[in-house]
């Protein structure tokens, strides 16, 4: 695993993984043609590596300050990860999927898909009503 900055340039170049110097468990990794950006922590014992996001909607900076407000919520001793999506609204889900999918899609089809979605996350399913 190298150690160095996490930049543009810096991943262009990459093949594996890269931890940045300067943000201590901020990373990037270079897989199947794409770069993924992590944070690495330790909570009880245990070291966790996660996925911030994919290089693209996420700029190295942007990811690097993502870690950093990650790793900031580890210090006061909780897991940034653990919060329960059962809680989580029908409507809340599809903008966690709509950002996640809005650069791998042709506008077109994006535009399409999010009106749908949130149009079926505004109105109340009737399948009952159809039976």
């Amino acid at each position: 695993m190298a150690i160095g900055k996490v930049t543009i340039s810096a991943i262009n170049k990459l093949d594996g993984w890269l931890w940045d110097r300067s943000c201590v468990g901020f990373g990037a990794r270079r897989q199947r043609g794409s770069v993924f950006f992590y944070v690495r922590y330790r909570l009880n014992g245990t070291q966790i590596v996660k996925s911030i996001g994919r290089n693209g909607p996420w700029t190295c900076d942007t990811a690097r300050n993502e870690a950093k407000r990650l790793l900031g919520i580890v210090a006061s001793g909780a897991d940034p990860f653990a919060q329960s999506l059962s809680s989580e609204t029908f409507g809340a889900g599809v903008e966690r999927y709509l950002s996640r999918k809005q650069g791998s899609l042709k506008p077109s089809s994006f535009k399409g898909i999010a009106r749908y979605l949130r149009d079926r996350a505004a109105t109340p399913s009737h399948s009952s009503a159809r039976s």
